[in-house]
């Protein structure tokens, strides 16, 4: 079971670091982000910069975990969390998968360096 919150977050960088304050609050203040959803973009001026705006709704879980797959670290010391996604290591409280950047190549149209084959 999970309920879904709406958030916007927010960014001088990037849509892509909005996005992912969004999720990173949302995972903080409520728990397990099984998914989201970015549903609007847009950006603002504010103090004569350029803020960029993410609203996402996301799924958090609600129910407690019974599967062994989500809940095998937990009984591994802190040394031994990995995350089988990314191969890094997790803190207590979890973290965010982020993807590694291509190897220098920067975006024709915007010149930010390229984080994945994603990228538009």
């Amino acid at each position: 079971m999970f309920k879904m919150i709406e958030v916007v977050g927010v960014s001088s960088q990037s849509m892509s670091a909005a996005i992912k304050k969004a999720v990173e609050t949302i995972h903080k203040s409520e728990g397990k982000v099984a998914w989201f959803e970015v549903v609007e973009q847009r950006g603002a001026m504010h103090n004569n910069q350029i803020q960029f705006q993410a609203k996402i709704k996301a799924g958090v879980s609600v129910s407690a975990c019974t599967s062994s797959s989500c809940c095998s670290m937990e009984s591994k010391s802190a040394e031994e969390k990995i995350c089988p996604t990314c191969n890094e290591p997790v803190n207590a409280g979890g973290h965010m998968c982020s993807p590694k950047a291509l190897d220098g190549e920067t975006c024709d149209w915007c010149g930010v360096q390229i984080a994945d084959e994603r990228h538009l």
